[in-house]
């Protein structure tokens, strides 16, 4: 494939501007003519056509035509050549000033007259920035606002220089000189311009290092010119606001681009010296008196202008707003669109310009938020596993990036680092998720996306920045730096806890907004120190890296003190009495779920999550240490898990506070426990109840938890299998913002699957509670659902090996439900079990595929719970006729493209082997099945004889061979497990080694029973034929590693 898209003339883009205007001709885009002969084109043959339109004080509009600022650009060009001294080399020329857009705007064209490289440069970069810049692009000349702040920074910055690369100086032409002079200016010779002559600068806006320089060729900017024609109006005399325009932004070189392509009137501030700040009432004041048709802006300018009614009738009666370099926060653009606004989002980037559709035909309504490619880019989208893709930007005839760092089948490209969301049910629309390199990746495997939540925070009135943090820890933090005149030494405990209750409300917001575990506490609001200011990017953002590495000690001290950590404005008892102990209790809950519970709910349940319930456990000891001499020390870090209600921790700290042993690990009252679960829920079953007649046919089923990992691959093949009608996929409520087809997309996504199947005719995506008997749906759908199902498939479980039986009482109840929907329906019942139910059976011959009793399920709370519910299947099946089948599924492994959940115990083993620097070597054998072999197996098993199925690898492999595989990939030395264990119990950090937090996990010696599988195999062809069953080995290993370094869970 060719890679070498330069060749001139090119084709030129579609003949769709200027189609209706009588005074604009649109000059040939093929490559022909250089930016300038096209603007001297139009000074010929568009002279009555305007290029700029402003409103001076008085509310008069004066106009300039093309003729006025092609002549004004040779009068610069001739100014900035005397300037300059003759040199071999084509001179590069800066503009470091503040000058109102028109002059700035003729002075880029003049200095390109002159045959020198325009380098507009951002003044909001700091004195280190501007040398840097100043000495990569070669600068020999820079022209100076008149105002002394930018020869300040000119003087600041040239010092840090050596002395031979010191740029000369002069004050940028003013308007009148320009325009107003009376002396005569004869043109200047047309510069002599090839397709790749350096013809233009631009810098990146330093987000996370220094700024880049970014070289735009001729031939580049022909192509850019022609972007607005790939859209879908002309704009061919429409008038459009860029008074909040800076020219020395990649915006502004793409106005002067596109201006002499399309025709449309750039509308701008009245020129003066110092310009016109735009501030968002001088912005929108300026569109309305010009009567821009269209307004650019930046989203904050947006943000203020939902507060006037005036402004959003303004807005509501013209064509749209079109925003970009920045997030426009959700509820203020779905506030200005109810209110008839239509708002349009530009993407793109320096390196890239813009690459969406610039302004839809059709208003995009309450999805201005997204957008659709133009059909000038080929964008290549690499999946990140998380439900995202990352924008690649690959080179065509049509359109080349200015820069590339990477090729796609050989052509080069541009990787953005940008990462998109798809619509969830417009598969051709997109929207801005964030960005690669900012995500956060804790140490639990969840994801922090920190741009819209910063966004959030960055609105509060006291909020100068903010930089979220938490890479590789247990949860997120923000470091926050006030604006000037509330900064404070953060050392200062009494301020620094008056300035969190100050801007506590926004982190309230913000914490509505995000994922559980990326909600802030207020002990993790760090303040910067005025010794230690921020630094910002050209866009006016925190230098994120910068910051980080800045405040990395105090990050540190931080998550340090997480342990010692307790919420101070709780008072600890005085006695540890049993009334006393509840009352606090009730407190410390009340206080963290910011909601009362009865002292007999499960603190899960009601949205109690891990982070939490570390903080409840916290607080709790820090009280216990407070008033008593005891050693807290051996208390569980799973206490809350084991505890999980305010009644059970009153238990537990009355009997600790008293010095007695807990006995909650006394295995009687764990059995015990496990049989009051299965009365408590079987009780009311009815006796046997008749079958029903299924007419035969199709099947309908419903199957329970397809947002996770098998549910979805279970999902996907009741999809595709021809003898399935219909399927109702039962779903929990999620706890970020995503819907469920978002959700249930999502997860299709990363399993390297096309999301649109979540749309397929057949699916019925439900969300449900579990604790109801109608599951909370309507009567409609349940009766619907009672009429039709032939197949029940319960798949959804709480998995969470820290945490103890009564956690799990909400999965039984919904089995309970499950269990009278089935005998309602006459459905059949599919239980996913698991083979830890049987891990206590201390035989060496398989275990039969048989119901066993409680005392072989007791590994901890999860097993427990499985066998209460394939126990309560027995009784149902006994008492009532149910047809139960109970499959106990044995370890799955990752999916076809290696996708396996990085929150699950190998993972962790994994990543905590390439922090210890080794890892185990094992002597069992594996028998691990490949996720979406074992959904096919569990669809197929929905028709089974009832009774126990156990489901696993046919054919074990030597768990050697998996471990030597990742070793020899992450370049590990092998050790015995039990050196292995030694190592991992002498770590201290679980962000870094997350196995530490399933220690008593791996301290059990973690071994997989044998199974028979005979029923297994006769009931299912497909887990009989090994041609069938892909095999574990050094291959599939290397696809799990894969898939856990491209979602940025293991270093590269």
């Amino acid at each position: 494939m060719t890679n070498d898209f330069r060749a001139i003339p090119f084709s030129p883009p579609p003949a769709t501007q200027g189609l209706s205007s009588a005074t604009f001709s649109v000059p040939p885009l093929d490559g022909t003519l250089t930016i300038l002969q096209c603007y001297d084109w139009h000074a010929s043959k568009s002279s009555k056509h305007p290029l700029f339109v402003y409103a001076e004080e008085d509310r008069t509009t004066k106009t300039l035509y093309w003729p006025d600022v092609v002549r004004a650009s040779h009068r610069a060009g001739r100014i900035i050549r005397d300037h300059v001294d003759s040199k071999s080399k084509k001179p590069v020329i800066a503009i470091l000033a503040g000058a109102d857009m028109i002059t700035y705007f003729t002075c880029c064209l003049g200095i390109m007259r002159a045959g020198c490289t325009v380098f507009p440069i951002s003044p909001r970069n700091s004195p280190l920035a501007l040398a840097h810049l100043l000495s990569t692009a070669g600068v020999d000349h820079v022209l100076l606002g008149f105002e002394s702040a930018f020869s300040q920074l000119a003087t600041a910055a040239t010092s840090l220089m050596p002395p031979d690369s010191v740029p000369s100086t002069s004050i940028i032409p003013n308007f009148e000189d320009l325009y107003l002079s009376s002396d005569p200016c004869d043109p200047l010779p047309d510069p002599n311009v090839g397709p790749d002559d350096p013809v233009y600068i631009l810098h990146s806006s330093g987000s996370t290092a220094f700024p880049k320089v970014i070289t735009c060729t001729h031939f580049f900017m022909i192509k850019v010119a022609g972007i607005p024609a790939w859209g879908e109006i002309d704009f061919a005399g429409l008038t459009l606001g860029c008074h909040s325009v800076a020219m020395f932004h990649g915006m502004g070189l793409t106005i002067l681009l596109w201006a002499p392509a399309c025709g449309f009137v750039i509308s701008t501030f009245p020129p003066r010296s110092p310009a016109i700040l735009p501030t968002p009432d001088h912005v929108i004041q300026g569109a309305m008196h010009t009567k821009s048709d269209i307004v650019l802006s930046v989203p904050s300018f947006i943000e203020a202008w939902l507060k006037s009614p005036s402004y959003v009738e303004y807005l509501a009666g013209i064509k749209g707003v079109l925003y970009g370099a920045g997030p426009l926060n959700k509820a203020v653009g779905d506030a200005l669109t109810e209110k008839g606004v239509a708002i349009y989002t530009l993407y793109g980037s320096t390196e890239t310009t813009v690459v969406n559709v610039i302004l839809p035909r059709d208003r995009p309504g309450l999805d201005w938020q997204y957008f659709r490619f133009s059909k000038h880019v080929k964008p290549h989208l690499v999946e990140n596993g998380f439900g995202q893709v990352e924008m690649v930007l690959v080179g065509n005839p049509l359109s080349v990036p200015v820069k590339t760092n990477t090729k796609v089948d050989g052509v080069d490209a541009y990787d953005t680092g940008d990462l998109l969301e798809r619509h969830p049910t417009k598969p051709d629309l997109w929207k801005v998720f964030g960005r690669a390199d900012d995500q956060i990746m804790h140490s639990t495997g969840e994801k922090t996306n920190p741009g819209p939540l910063e966004t959030i925070l960055n609105q509060d009135p006291y909020v100068a920045g903010a930089v979220m943090f938490g890479r590789e820890r247990f949860h997120a933090g923000v470091i926050v730096e006030p604006i000037p005149q509330e900064k404070f030494d953060p050392s200062d405990e009494a301020k620094l806890a008056d300035f969190r209750n100050k801007i506590w409300p926004s982190v309230e917001r913000m914490n509505r907004f995000a994922p559980q575990h990326s909600r802030i506490f207020k002990e993790m609001i760090l303040v910067a120190s005025p010794k230690k200011p921020f630094i910002y990017s050209a866009k006016a953002t925190a230098r994120r890296q910068g910051v980080l590495a800045e405040y990395e000690d105090e990050i540190d001290l931080a998550y340090a003190a997480l342990e010692e950590s307790t919420q101070l404005e709780i008072q600890a008892p005085a006695s540890w009495s049993d009334d006393a102990a509840e009352l606090f209790l009730r407190s410390l809950v009340k206080n963290m779920l910011k909601r009362e519970i009865s002292d007999e709910d499960d603190l899960f349940e009601h949205g109690c999550d891990s982070l939490q319930a570390t903080w409840i456990r916290n607080t709790l000891l820090r009280a216990l240490r407070q008033t008593t001499s005891l050693d807290t020390r051996s208390v569980s870090s799973s206490l809350v898990y084991q505890h999980p209600s305010i009644r059970a921790l009153t238990s537990f700290v009355v009997t600790f506070a008293r010095g007695a042993p807990s006995a909650i690990s006394d295995a009687r009252i764990v059995l015990d426990a496990m049989t009051r679960l299965v009365d408590t829920h079987s009780r009311d079953l009815p006796e046997s109840v008749p079958a029903r007649l299924c007419a035969s046919g199709s099947d309908v089923v419903v199957v329970t938890g397809t947002t996770g990992n098998l549910g979805a691959e279970i999902l996907l093949t009741l999809l595709d299998d021809p003898s399935v009608a219909r399927v109702f996929a039962f779903n929990r409520n999620g706890t970020g913002h995503k819907s469920l087809l978002e959700r249930q997309e999502s997860v299709i996504q990363t399993h390297g699957i096309d999301p649109g199947l979540a749309r397929s005719p057949k699916l019925t995506l439900l969300t449900v509670d579990w604790n109801r008997a109608d599951f909370g749906l309507d009567s409609e759908t349940l009766t619907e659902i009672r009429s039709s199902v032939t197949h029940v498939i319960q798949n959804a479980w709480n998995v969470h090996f820290g945490a103890a039986l009564p956690s799990f009482e909400a999965n039984v109840r919904g089995l309970r439900n499950l269990i009278d929907l089935s005998l309602s329906s006459g459905a059949r019942l599919c239980f996913v079990s698991s083979i830890g139910v049987v891990s206590g059976e201390g035989v060496t011959e398989p275990i039969q595929e048989t119901y066993v009793g409680a005392s072989v399920a007791l590994s901890n709370g999860y097993t427990q719970s499985k066998w209460v519910g394939e126990r309560l299947l027995q009784v149902a099946s006994e008492k009532s006729g149910l047809h139960a089948v109970t499959i106990r599924v044995g370890q799955l492994s990752g999916a076809k493209n290696g996708a396996w959940k990085t929150t699950e115990w190998l993972p962790a083993l994994v990543k905590s082997s390439q922090q210890l620097g080794f890892m185990p070597s094992m002597q069992q054998n594996l028998a691990w099945l490949p996720v979406d072999i074992a959904a096919r197996c569990i669809a197929a098993m929905r028709k089974a004889s009832p009774g126990v199925l156990h489901l696993a690898h046919p054919h074990p492999i030597p768990a050697s061979s998996v471990f030597r595989a990742f070793a020899d990939s992450l370049r590990l030395d092998m050790v015995p497990y039990d050196e292995w264990l030694g190592k991992l119990q002498g770590a201290t950090d679980p962000s870094t080694t997350p196995a530490l937090m399933l220690l008593d996990f791996f301290k059990g010696g973690w071994k997989e029973p044998r199974l028979s599988m005979e029923r297994a195999c006769e009931e299912c062809d497909f887990l009989s034929d090994a041609t069938r069953i892909r095999d574990l080995g050094p291959e599939e290993a290397m696809k799990w590693i894969a898939f856990w370094k491209r979602v940025g869970f293991l270093s590269s």
